[in-house]
């Protein structure tokens, strides 16, 4: 049995939901068109959110249920509305809130002991340009070497290099989302999905700023500071160094 969720948690929700529609908003395009529908589905979520927070879900199955009909509110209230009902968007919406209510719980309540951040244990990996990055990588490594079945390729024939989180269906999410779930399972026993998005969030943060960085130096114009730093992308301290001498102005 989970311990009780603090009130402040409760109330946090409609706050949790707003900051999770803002990260999926420009996805959303054509949304102000259909502000009414948008204030029903985010007000049926929070509604529906309140039941997450009785102690009513005792195993994966019967959470990842409950987040199946959480998705479903804002498709069925966006059906047939110009790509409004993707569930793309609307397991972005919802992992989302999920990942600010773990934030809040755990910062402001001073949360650390496991059988209160249990609840938090089953909540999904948000799928986003970001993680979908880190997952087809993931994916094409375990090509390489072997430890996919032709089964598990072909439920990710879905997710490419240029898959769309706004994009997906129902049966898309789940196949990768499976997939992120056992990967995770495997490698990072001591984690769950919703801690290890943030170091994977971070991470790929980082590696595209050290990215666009790198080709900065191939693009500078000035050659005696190019030679200088173009050996950066195997030494990161480097890289780093011209980053910030770049930011200020400083590459004299």
């Amino acid at each position: 049995m989970h311990r009780e969720i603090p009130k402040n948690v409760i109330d946090f929700i409609p706050v949790a939901v707003e900051l999770a529609y803002s990260n999926a908003k420009r996805a959303c395009k054509g949304i102000g068109k259909f502000e009414g529908l948008k204030k029903q589905a985010l007000e049926k979520i929070i509604h529906k959110l309140e039941d997450y927070l009785s102690p009513t879900f005792e195993n994966k199955k019967s959470f990842d249920d409950y987040h199946k009909d959480l998705c479903k509110v804002w498709v069925d209230v966006f059906g047939g509305k110009a790509e409004l009902e993707d569930y793309g968007k609307a397991q972005k919406i919802i992992n989302m809130t999920f990942k600010y209510l773990y934030t809040f719980s755990f910062v402001n309540n001073k949360i650390s002991d496991k059988d209160s951040l249990s609840r938090f244990n089953d909540c999904h990996f948000t799928l986003d340009s970001y993680t979908l990055k880190w997952l087809y990588k993931q994916k094409e490594e375990g090509k390489k070497v072997g430890v996919l079945s032709k089964e598990s390729l072909r439920s990710l024939k879905c997710l490419r290099a240029d898959t769309k989180w706004s994009k997906l269906t129902d049966v898309e999410y789940m196949n990768i989302y499976k997939y992120a779930y056992e990967h995770i399972r495997n490698f990072y026993k001591d984690w769950t999905p919703l801690q290890i998005e943030y170091i994977v969030w971070d991470g790929v943060n980082l590696w595209n700023s050290l990215d666009s960085a790198y080709k900065a130096i191939l693009d500078y114009p000035d050659e005696k500071i190019k030679n200088e730093y173009k050996g950066a992308l195997c030494d990161p301290g480097n890289l780093l160094i011209f980053i910030d001498r770049l930011i200020i102005g400083d590459l004299s």
